[in-house]
């Protein structure tokens, strides 16, 4: 989880306002979850 999150923050996501967090936290979840499929 700790890569993905550095991943994203290098993509341009960030987590300062409750929205961008938002954002990112589902993008997490949208990362982990095409990983555990495969």
């Amino acid at each position: 989880l700790l890569v993905i999150h550095g991943v994203l923050h290098l993509l341009g996501y960030e987590h300062e306002r409750p929205e961008a967090e938002e954002r990112m936290r589902a993008m997490e979840a949208k990362v982990l979850d095409a990983i555990e499929k495969e």
